[in-house]
């Protein structure tokens, strides 16, 4: 049986009421990615990045965690 079988099976054989949380938690999930999304989608690096090229390579004459943008 291939998982969509499996999924349709287990669909069929839920509650109404399971149905809906499952739908309901669901909905809260994309919404929070989709918001999480927007906003690294905004954010000052995001800009940055999406103007300039971002070299991440670590400048090795100087500290250790040091990075150069």
């Amino acid at each position: 049986m291939t998982l969509k079988e499996r999924l349709i099976q287990e669909i069929e054989q839920a509650s109404e009421e399971s149905l809906e949380q499952f739908f309901q938690l669901w909905q809260q999930n994309q919404k929070a990615q989709s918001s999480l999304s927007t906003f690294f989608q905004t954010s000052p690096l995001a800009v940055y990045c999406a103007e300039q090229e971002l070299d991440i390579s670590r400048d090795k004459s100087g500290y250790g965690d040091r990075f150069e943008l």
